[in-house]
């Protein structure tokens, strides 16, 4: 079972000089869920060196330059739970970023409107943010950052196998989207959840 509901951000040829103007942008996104910031830290991940800082010393290192290997976290306090902790993590790719909201546990999986409210934010902040972004939702979701477009991002999260049970994106890409129903829409986002779901 997963244990922590992500919201997972590809954003198609990125605007956003520094990860760090990137996950603060996020971070504002969702006042509901993320809280005063704890610490950063980046991770090697083939070499899986790792340089953590506590907050506010942290900061300087998500204006780092990110090498392809690279991503970026930072950690939150939640405004959910008084011991639980928000993470969002940056990985920079050749054409286009991949941002991951880990909320502290699953209990949001439950609550249609928050999930639908999340994914219009990300979304809308993400599309200022690129020139375009889909955002998927569910447990233990990622987007990986060398995905080439938007249609590959979105055909990753239809897959029958892939851990998204909700996507936000531009209209004009939901043509083909079995496996999933549309549940909500407006000029620039339309959202889907897995067919099947009640909650």
């Amino acid at each position: 079972m997963p244990e922590r509901f992500n919201f997972a951000c590809y954003l198609f040829e990125p605007s956003i000089p520094t990860a760090a103007a990137a996950i603060s942008a996020v971070a504002a996104a969702l006042p509901d869920h993320v809280g005063p910031p704890i610490e950063a830290m980046v991770l090697d991940f083939h070499s899986h060196e790792c340089v953590t800082h506590p907050w506010p010393s942290g900061e300087a290192l998500l204006h780092m330059h990110p090498g392809p290997t690279e991503i970026f976290f930072a950690y939150y306090a939640s405004r959910r739970f008084a011991s639980g902790r928000v993470c969002i993590s940056f990985h920079g790719g050749v054409t286009a970023n991949s941002i991951t909201v880990s909320l502290e546990d699953m209990t949001i999986a439950k609550d249609m409107p928050a999930i639908l409210e999340a994914c219009f934010r990300l979304r809308n902040i993400g599309s200022a943010l690129a020139s375009d972004c889909v955002v998927g939702a569910g447990g233990e979701l990622e987007l990986d950052a060398e995905l080439a477009s938007s249609d590959r991002a979105l055909a990753e999260l239809l897959k029958p196998l892939s851990l998204a049970q909700w996507i936000a994106c531009h209209p004009s890409l939901t043509n083909d989207h079995i496996g999933f129903k549309a549940v909500r829409h407006s000029k620039d986002t339309m959202v889907l959840q897995r067919a099947g779901r009640t909650a």
